[in-house]
């Protein structure tokens, strides 16, 4: 008699609710309206006049772990403990006081990460990684954005642009890249 296969366990994504800085939950779908401060803040005001501000900053898209222990590091002296990644391969830290904004920064960017992202920049490149698990990628497209975001650092953190750019690149013959 033939044994029922094993059936695996599809339980998604965990629920993001527990990992949101306490302001967050407790306004969860009740913001009134955001602002940009500045490149790379943004300020998010509630119907009930909380507010908290996120600090967006850039990192590379394949992280080894001391970068993201630098990071967590970061977020826990002075980014509250709160950290999320974007689909854009951006970090952000939330802090709920304006006192903490500046300080954050500076340890951001002492730690090699600028920041920016928000409103009329050049946002993180998006990539395929090919070459990690593809045995026919048609170019190394880390090796292109890397080259890309280096021309284009300013434009991440300088809010200067006519709208916000999003560019995605592409290794595979297969793909079309945008």
């Amino acid at each position: 008699m033939a044994v029922a296969p094993r059936m695996p366990i599809e339980s998604g994504c965990p629920d993001p609710i527990q990992y949101m800085h306490p302001t967050m939950r407790r306004n969860y779908g009740q913001w009134a309206y955001h602002d940009r401060p500045r490149p790379g803040v943004l300020r998010h005001t509630s119907k009930h006049n909380e507010r908290i501000w996120t600090v967006r900053c850039g990192t590379q898209r394949q992280m080894d772990v001391h970068t993201v222990k630098k990071l967590a590091d970061i977020a826990d002296e002075f980014g509250d403990g709160y950290i999320r990644f974007t689909i854009r391969s951006n970090v952000e830290f939330m802090v709920d006081s304006e006192d903490k904004v500046n300080p954050l920064i500076e340890a951001i960017e002492s730690a090699g990460f600028p920041v920016g992202g928000t409103g009329p920049t050049v946002s993180m490149i998006s990539h395929t990684q090919g070459w990690l698990h593809c045995d026919i990628p048609g170019t190394d497209a880390s090796g292109v954005v890397k080259a890309l975001m280096d021309d284009l650092h300013d434009e991440f953190k300088k809010a200067e642009m006519p709208n916000r750019v999003h560019m995605t690149t592409s290794c595979c013959q297969t793909h079309k890249a945008t």
